[in-house]
């Protein structure tokens, strides 16, 4: 009875949760697989809008040809798209982990100064932001004119100098889009067991210390957290393939199919990306270390082998 009464409550406790599921199910199912494979229709077809109906023309690779090898847009925007993830995210991620840090220091007023760094969020979402880049309220005017920059350009090589300046250009945008990675570190660093830092400043570690030894550490889990949001997040805000999307969808010589062909290989550069982000950030890196050590001693040990081996034949040899 006992096992059937255990059996049962598991059943009604899967029926729940499906039941709680079932919303965002039938929305997926509704909104978002149709268009799904309507996409992967698009993406092989030329497509032809009639008032009555729709044409589909299959053309079966072409339009990723085109988009590969034809239209040099995609690759220009690729570059420039890979440009901004490979400058904004770290610089995202630093702003926020630095102003986290600052503010779990902070006694009082703590809610006031979330809502304030987190407020642009909010403001910056929807049509505003295209308003503001146009106006480029995001741009520092005669930054430009300090010496400070003349002295980096007849210092620095070219390309340290590109990445300075495009920090310097995009600062107060990168603080701007902080706001959630921001109260994502600073839970994260509440949740950090203060005996640890006791436990480390009675042994005399600094403070520098305490933050690459402990919080770095516990806040690893939310470092790949942010890092796939921010990811994710600049590209579906400042990507230039966006907008290549969409121009495509209304020009003449593209089409949708052509606008098809680009958003799955955008996709498919983000799924790379996010992977590669994944093994850089998620990995063991105590692990990786341990098995680069022991491929180290393996060779040492190799080699010695060979060399006593070369010493017995040399004496074999020698006797002989």
């Amino acid at each position: 009875m006992r096992n059937k009464r255990l059996i049962k409550q598991n059943t009604m406790s899967k029926l729940m949760s499906l039941l709680f599921l079932s919303p965002w199910i039938i929305g997926f199912i509704a909104f978002a697989l149709f268009p799904f494979i309507e996409m992967i229709r698009y993406a092989f077809s030329n497509v032809i809008f009639k008032p009555n109906n729709t044409i589909y023309v299959n053309v079966g690779w072409k339009n990723f040809r085109d988009v590969l090898f034809v239209d040099p847009d995609f690759r220009l925007l690729f570059f420039e798209y890979l440009r901004i993830i490979v400058f904004m995210l770290p610089i995202i991620l630093v702003f926020a982990l630095i102003l986290g840090t600052l503010l779990d220091h902070v006694d009082r007023g703590k809610s006031f100064f979330r809502s304030i760094y987190f407020l642009p969020v909010i403001l910056i979402s929807g049509p505003l932001l295209e308003k503001l880049f146009a106006i480029e309220a995001f741009k520092l005017d005669g930054l430009h004119d300090f010496f400070i920059f003349d002295f980096i350009s007849s210092t620095l090589p070219r390309r340290i100098n590109e990445w300075l300046f495009f920090i310097i250009d995009n600062i107060i945008l990168s603080l701007w889009f902080c706001g959630v990675q921001l109260l994502i570190f600073l839970t994260g660093i509440q949740r950090i067991d203060g005996s640890l830092y006791e436990a480390a400043k009675i042994e005399g570690a600094s403070s520098w210390q305490l933050f690459w030894k402990i919080t770095i550490p516990m806040l690893k889990p939310f470092i790949i957290l942010n890092a796939v949001y921010t990811l994710v997040d600049l590209s579906s805000t400042f990507s230039p393939i966006s907008g290549l999307i969409t121009s495509s969808m209304t020009s003449d010589n593209k089409g949708y199919g052509y606008a098809a062909a680009v958003a799955w290989l955008y996709l498919l550069i983000e799924l790379v990306l996010l992977g590669i982000l994944m093994f850089i950030l998620a990995r063991d890196h105590q692990a990786a270390k341990a098995r680069k050590e022991k491929r180290k001693e393996a060779r040492k040990i190799q080699r010695i082998r060979k060399r006593q081996s070369a010493a017995r034949e040399k004496y074999a040899q020698s006797q002989s």
